[in-house]
């Protein structure tokens, strides 16, 4: 089946990655349209299916809102057009859209060119931006495509936007696992050029970050102050980059931590890094696709997961089962979280193989892809 992705924010690590990798070894064949200004790093190969366009301004004010609405018609016109020619050239059967952009632009057009129409829901899309009339024709048109989403508190969303529920299916993320190799500690490597006594074993706590988003991380420091009280030999490791990086280093040096917290920066081999964490905390305030990837990947390696309550993880950190659970801003529980994991190893070592074990029966990517694919063919 040739799919044409429409993705009017795509980037990578998206939830479908995984998924859409396994369905092209099963023969399914993805095209693209994405934004203008889309850089090569988050361009999907080959570059052979990508189609750069314009989707009309971003919907992030009420002054864009309006605009849009007024360059609708053009959009409409100008994209039945670009749909009708690429699918004299190269057929396709299903649009799969992603963006509120895409899915108010296309939605009439590909039901009028008798497309089937799959909406992706992102966890993380805010549809309150949307203005009054905007809002409405998404409803409308959401009535009439069959719409996937990844978690439970996605679904009770829509819902609550007025879209029917039975047209909504709910489909864990899949991930690509692989063998957790527990290895020696590699942030011993990094403190024997900087510390004495670099031969002892440090309890570890990793965390990966996107400065630019909201997050969690002042929190974190905080509680590490509280941690080293009680944990001799701990330390904390954050990988990311942003420009909210330099600040996290002036409010650890602040806190009088600097030597117990080590600023990374993004690392590719996600993994690896991931081998030598002892407990592993997502410092994230939303549920976005990179979290959520991110949460399933630490589990996948065998490491129990701390996240924070209200943000919709409960679908995949299990309060006392795949790792725990404290309070946005709390840095109090945080710590007790953390200092309860570093005294009792044996719930420490449960808890991560009970998540590598969720991981493997609900969120495999293999077994996801076969579900989706159910969806997308309308079976």
């Amino acid at each position: 089946m040739k799919i044409l992705n429409i993705d009017s924010n795509l980037k990578k690590n998206n939830l479908t990655d995984d998924l859409r990798e396994v369905l092209s070894e099963r023969g399914h064949r993805f095209y693209y349209f994405v934004p203008r200004d889309l850089g090569r790093d988050n361009l999907p190969p080959p570059e052979s299916t990508v189609k750069r366009v314009y989707f009309g301004p971003r919907l992030s004010s009420a002054w864009a809102n309006f605009l849009f609405l007024v360059f609708l018609p053009g959009l409409w016109l100008y994209f039945f057009g670009v749909l009708f020619f690429w699918r004299r050239r190269h057929g396709g059967e299903l649009l799969l859209l992603s963006g509120k952009r895409e899915k108010i632009i296309f939605t009439p057009l590909g039901r009028l060119l008798s497309w089937r129409i799959v909406w992706l829901e992102r966890p993380d899309e805010n549809y309150q931006r949307l203005s009054r009339p905007l809002l409405k024709l998404w409803r409308r048109f959401g009535s009439r495509a069959r719409l996937i989403v990844f978690t439970k508190n996605s679904l009770v969303r829509l819902v609550s936007f007025g879209l029917p529920e039975e047209a909504i299916k709910v489909i864990p993320p899949g991930i690509k696992i692989g063998q957790a190799k527990r290895q020696e500690n590699i942030f011993n490597t990094l403190a024997k050029s900087e510390r004495q006594n670099y031969d002892r074993k440090y309890f570890t706590l990793g965390a990966v970050i996107d400065y630019d988003q909201p997050n969690q991380l002042e929190n974190l420091l905080q509680a590490i102050k509280i941690c080293a009280t009680v944990i001799p030999d701990l330390q904390l490791v954050v990988l990311g980059e942003g420009e909210g990086k330099k600040k996290m280093s002036w409010v650890a040096k602040k806190l009088e931590i600097e030597s117990l917290v080590w600023f990374v920066g993004r690392q590719d081999n996600l993994r690896k890094w991931l081998e030598g964490f002892d407990v592993f905390i997502s410092v994230d305030d939303q549920l976005q696709p990179l979290a959520i990837k991110l949460v399933l990947k630490a589990m996948d390696s065998a490491l129990p997961v701390i996240g924070f309550s209200g943000r919709g993880f409960s679908d995949f950190i299990r309060e006392e089962e795949t790792g725990l659970l404290s309070e946005p801003g709390d840095s109090e529980m945080l710590a007790n979280q953390i200092i309860r994991l570093y005294k009792n190893r044996l719930f420490l070592y449960k808890l991560g193989q009970r998540g590598r074990a969720l991981v493997q029966e609900e969120f495999e990517a293999g077994a996801r892809a076969v579900e989706f694919e159910r969806e997308l063919l309308g079976k």
